[in-house]
């Protein structure tokens, strides 16, 4: 397949320190934008180039192009990373709140390791009980989250609300 793209512009942006739940064809997770009002919205998209780590607000500077003829399954739009700069760092107490809405499918699964689950390529921290209910769970709720993990998670989970 030849797929042919246009340049279209270049955009600069603040990536939250926290990714969020979204869904397409399938459900997966989103870069978050914070826009001039201080709310985040979902990127669909990754940014070739950028590298998302849990707890760092960036300032991202991307360029975007446009495909002329993109996969069934996938976006129109091709974003490439010009410049990322650190401009702020969550301190590990601080905690989050991801909201999760009902697609009835789940958005965790089992990881091999005792006391995490895997959110996609991402694994979060959480005692047994709590893992074992992220993995069941469906529906729509939200999950209280800090940003300090124990080595090799990026967060622990605290709380189903």
């Amino acid at each position: 397949m030849l797929v042919s793209a246009a340049c279209i512009d270049e955009e600069t942006t603040t990536i939250a320190p926290y990714l969020g739940p979204c869904t397409g064809v399938a459900n997966f997770a989103c870069l978050q934008k914070i826009g001039a009002d201080g709310k985040t919205t979902n990127f669909f998209g990754p940014i070739e180039g950028f590298t998302f780590v849990w707890g760092e607000t960036r300032r991202v500077t991307y360029s975007t192009e446009e495909i002329s003829n993109p996969p069934q399954d996938g976006g129109s739009l091709r974003f490439e990373l010009v410049d990322s700069e650190v401009v702020d760092v969550a301190d590990p107490a601080d905690e989050f709140t991801m909201f999760f809405y009902d697609r009835g499918d789940l958005w965790f699964d089992a990881s091999q390791v005792p006391g995490r689950v895997e959110f996609f390529r991402y694994e979060i921290a959480c005692d047994a009980a709590l893992c074992e209910e992220l993995v069941d769970h469906v529906g729509t709720f939200q999950l209280r989250l800090q940003f300090g993990a124990p080595a090799g998670a990026v967060a622990t989970a605290l709380a189903i609300e």
